[in-house]
């Protein structure tokens, strides 16, 4: 007579189904996200997955908030080059981690956490006297940077080391730049 318990099935959530997209994402890349794909990998069937989240948008619209929630946000007291170079760390840590949540997240409509994120950003800007043209400039040319970069260290043609050497010296080149261009 066996004298083990039979584990019980989890019940699904949203939590539940976030996280499994997000490690069937890690581990499997952007193609590999479908909602029939995702239910497998719960053990339910993909009508199951649709009682919690309505459609694949959805899905990626939770993605993004759980993604996006584990930003660093520095407290308003910090000043603005600072608030760039820790969100910048930030981000660039959770590409690094999360390269294909974010290649599904910037491939179509952008999420409203990328979105919220993007204008708490612009926000902090006009909090240091930045005019709106200014802090959304400034915002633009951050995070195009951001994602270039990350994406081109995704490919892993350079060391680590090279790596955050030339990201550490071009975001404090753009942040010189921007302050270059406010004192003139």
């Amino acid at each position: 007579m066996s004298t083990e318990v039979p584990e019980v099935a989890r019940p699904l959530s949203v939590e539940r189904i976030v996280a499994e997209a997000i490690a069937l994402l890690d581990e499997e890349g952007a193609e590999a996200l479908s909602m029939r794909r995702l239910a497998a990998r719960l053990g339910t069937s993909p009508m199951s997955t649709y009682h919690h989240v309505p459609d694949k948008a959805a899905l990626i619209e939770a993605i993004a908030e759980q993604v996006m929630g584990e930003l660093e946000r520095p407290p308003a007291d910090v000043p603005w080059d600072q608030v760039v170079r820790r969100m910048a760390a930030s981000f660039r840590s959770l590409t690094a981690t999360h390269p294909a949540v974010f290649r599904v997240l910037l491939s179509g409509p952008r999420p409203s956490a990328l979105i919220r994120t993007a204008g708490d950003v612009v926000h902090r800007f006009e909090e240091a006297d930045f005019s709106p043209a200014e802090a959304a400039l400034s915002f633009r040319t951050i995070i195009r940077y951001l994602i270039g970069t990350t994406v081109l260290e995704g490919e892993g043609r350079v060391t680590a080391a090279a790596q955050d050497e030339t990201f550490a010296y071009g975001l404090d080149a753009i942040i010189a730049g921007i302050q270059a261009l406010r004192s003139a």
